[in-house]
Formats: structure tokens, C-alpha cells, sequence
């Protein structure tokens, strides 16, 4: 990727962090990067996404002026980076992930195994981190395919790669399509909806291992056609939910990084990930051959919750504005749920019309799309908890009443461990019903 290319971001850049006294490893630490991703931007290696051009510019306080300036310097031939990869990035504010960017970045440049794996409980931001990898991948000059799994029942054989694919292919013009599937006549067999830009298939019937090796050769050659000047990125949410077939096929592009330029970053739900499932005995043998890395995005430190939450609603009342701080425990996916009730009023300090903060009024109730997300974990957390405290189903356990409200927003008060924890907090006693 030419230098000289995207210079005219970084000058500016430069200019505007001289002017507020900031050294680049400031800059990178009040915007959640790493200082070598600040220095490859100012010396034009790098074109940043809209979601890091509004968060260098809050950071330095520029003028509405010098915002637009930095906005139309960001843009490559007057185009910015595509809006389906930036997604809402520019509007919700990424705080607290200078570790995990740091990793992306090694990954993107390749100082990484091929495949980055995001692991964490629902709500703890790997959405979000995937949305911004594809962000950085798109700038960093790979051809970025972004895809995920639904849950287990009625998917696709291979999914998420043929949507994956297909929706790449879809966008494409046909002659530049047909170019690109020279040789992958095996393609087919994931979308059959392009078999008049292929090759036929050969008329004999081939045994099915054999037929899954040459599916698996056509993927990687198509990925390889079709590639940017750094290569193919996956970029794939919710593999709990992904098929063996889909998982080996992972695993093959995996083992074929080195010749071809792709590289895989992929999340899942380890709270739904138990031993012996595919995808732990895929992560297992992608680890003994030093082909993966995983990276467990830990719940948001105090003070950057703070600025998340402050960002996203600027007049909440105080004592409501410190009782779901103290609630979501820095799970993002919580705080932008609470704050998008705050704003749309269904939050509020007295809803029960006493003039006092009713914790078992105001904050008892989960934002709808909160209480969706943990509703099918609820009788199988039951059953965890059960097993830690005993055999009697209705057992009282001492937990704490905060952590009892909490039990439907995070796995972290299951393990016994946080149960300890709690304990040494101040406990109240509780029953565990199914």
C-alpha cells in the first residue's frame, strides 16, 4: 500500500495533535489505539474509518472546521470507506479496547496467526470490535467479507460462507465475477446460484471426501481472485452457531494462509461453547499448530463506561445515571441499552410516582432487547447455580441483592469464584427458582 496516498490525513493529524500538546502515545491512549497506529497514520501508512476520524477529533477538540477538514482528508479519491463497514461506528462511541485494537492491528499486518478468535459472554462487545476490524481492515487494504452464523436449527451446509460469499457476489458485475470464478467450478456446490458463470462440473460421481476437498480448493482460490493489495479478510460473528463442515473449511483457509492472503477474525459466545462442541475441538487444534489466537474482551473499566454512557445520553438524572452504571457492571451491550431507554424515556428515577428512587421499579425492568438476549440462558443458569450450592433445587444462597438483579444480564455471577467474591461483599439471602 502506497505511503503517499494517504499523507493527506496525516498532516493535518499531526498539526492538530502538536497544537493540543499531545505526544502520539497520548493521542493513542485518550482514543483507545496504540501509539503505532497513531504514528502510521501521521506519516500517510494508514487511512483511518469515519469511527476514527470522529474519535481523533473529539479527543483533540478541534473546531467544526478542522472536523471537516480531518472528514474530507480521511476520504481515498473522494470516497470514503464503504458505509457497510463502518456501519453506526461514527455514532457510538468505541472506549476501552486499546489492548484488543493493539491485536487487531498485529493481526491485520501480520504479526499474528492467521485466524484472531473474540471470545466472550453476549453483551461484552464483540460485535462491536468485529465492526471495527472490519473498519481497520478495509483501510488497511484487505478485501473485507463480513458474515455470521444463526442459531443451529435450518442452516445451510458450509454457513456462514456461502452468504458470505454470495453477498459479495451479488454486488459484483458479472464479467468481473466471471473472471474471478476461473477454476472454481466446485464452487457450486455452495452456491449453486452462479452455475452460469462456471465451468461445468465433471459428469462422474466422485466420493463425497473428495468432493469436499475440491469445494474446499474452489473457496480458496476464489478468495485469493478476489483479493485486495493485502489479501481477503473474514470477518465472521456468532461461530458457537457454525456447522463441523463450516469449521473445517475455516480450518483448511487457516492452513492455507501462508501460500493465499487470508486471514480469518471470527467471535463467539464462549458461554455457549462447552468442551467436546466443534468449535472448542476446532480453536484446540487450530492452537497446537500455532494457527489462532484468542482474545477475551474483559467488561469496561469504570471510567470507560462513564464516557460511553455520558456519550450516548448527556442529561440523565444523577442517581439513575450512577445506579446503571453501577448495574451493567461495564457490559457495553447493557449500556447502550439502558441509554437508549433513558433517551426514549423509559427509564426514569421515579416511575412510581413516590419521589424517591425505586431500584425494584426503575432498574427491575430490562430494556427489552437485554431481556431477549438472556431469556433461553435463564433455566440452564439455574441448573449451574444448583450444582455450585447443592442438590436441594430451592436451596437459599447468600449472594448479594445487586448480583441477584445482575443474575439476568451476565454469566459473570455464575462462577464460583464471583460467588466467593460476593460474599465477602455483604450478602442477603436468596432463593434460586427455575
Amino acid at each position: 500500500m502506497e505511503a503517499t496516498g494517504y499523507a493527506v490525513f496525516g498532516a493535518p493529524l499531526k498539526r492538530f495533535r502538536r497544537a493540543a500538546a499531545l505526544t502520539q502515545e497520548e493521542l493513542a491512549a485518550r482514543a483507545g489505539y496504540s501509539a503505532v497506529y497513531v504514528s502510521m497514520l501521521e506519516r500517510g501508512q494508514r487511512l483511518p474509518h469515519p469511527a476514527t476520524v470522529e474519535l481523533l477529533a473529539d479527543v483533540l477538540d478541534v473546531s467544526p472546521h478542522d472536523r471537516e477538514l480531518l472528514r474530507n482528508a480521511a476520504r481515498r479519491d473522494g470516497t470514503a470507506v464503504p458505509a457497510d463497514l463502518a456501519g453506526t461506528a461514527a455514532s457510538q462511541l468505541l472506549v476501552g479496547r486499546a489492548h484488543e485494537l493493539s491485536a487487531i492491528e498485529q493481526h491485520l499486518v501480520g504479526r499474528a496467526p492467521p485466524v484472531l478468535a473474540l471470545a466472550g459472554e453476549p453483551g461484552i462487545g464483540k460485535s462491536r470490535l468485529l465492526q471495527e476490524a472490519a473498519g481497520y481492515g478495509a483501510s488497511f487494504g484487505w478485501q473485507v467479507l463480513r458474515g455470521g452464523c444463526q442459531r443451529r436449527g435450518g442452516q445451510e451446509p458450509y454457513a456462514p460462507l456461502p452468504g458470505t460469499l454470495g453477498r459479495y457476489a451479488h454486488g459484483q458485475e458479472p464479467e468481473r465475477l466471471r473472471a474471478a470464478l476461473r477454476g472454481c467450478a466446485w464452487l457450486a456446490r455452495l452456491l449453486p446460484e452462479l452455475a452460469d458463470l462456471l465451468e461445468p462440473l465433471p459428469a462422474w460421481t466422485i466420493p463425497p471426501e473428495q468432493e469436499r476437498r475440491l469445494v474446499v480448493d474452489a473457496v480458496i482460490r476464489f478468495l485469493g481472485a478476489i483479493a485486495g493489495p493485502a489479501g481477503t479478510l473474514l470477518v465472521l460473528d456468532d461461530l458457537q452457531w457454525a456447522s463441523p463442515d463450516a469449521l473445517d473449511l475455516l480450518t483448511a483457509l487457516a492452513h492455507a494462509a501462508p501460500v493465499v492472503p487470508i486471514r480469518v477474525i471470527g467471535a463467539y459466545r464462549d458461554t455457549d461453547v462447552r468442551p467436546g462442541d466443534p468449535l472448542a475441538d476446532t480453536l484446540t487444534d487450530l492452537a497446537h499448530a500455532g494457527l489462532v489466537t484468542r482474545l477475551a474482551p474483559a467488561p469496561l473499566a469504570d471510567r470507560d463506561a462513564a464516557r460511553l454512557f455520558d456519550h450516548l445520553v448527556t442529561d440523565a438524572p444523577p442517581a439513575l445515571r450512577a445506579r446503571l452504571l453501577a448495574r451493567a457492571q461495564g457490559i457495553p451491550f447493557y449500556l447502550v441499552s439502558c441509554a437508549q431507554a433513558v433517551r426514549a424515556g423509559a427509564m426514569t428515577t421515579d416511575t412510581d410516582g413516590t419521589g424517591d428512587t425505586n431500584d425494584a421499579v426503575a432498574l427491575a425492568m430490562l430494556p427489552w432487547d437485554v431481556a431477549q438476549s438472556v431469556r433461553p440462558r435463564r433455566r440452564a443458569r439455574c441448573s449451574m447455580w444448583r450444582r455450585w450450592w447443592g442438590d436441594k433445587p430451592r436451596a437459599p444462597c447468600s449472594l448479594p441483592r445487586l448480583a441477584v438483579r445482575m443474575m439476568n444480564c451476565s454469566r459473570r455471577w455464575m462462577s464460583p469464584t464471583a460467588c466467593v467474591s460476593w460474599r465477602k461483599r455483604g450478602t442477603t439471602t436468596v432463593s434460586c427458582t427455575t
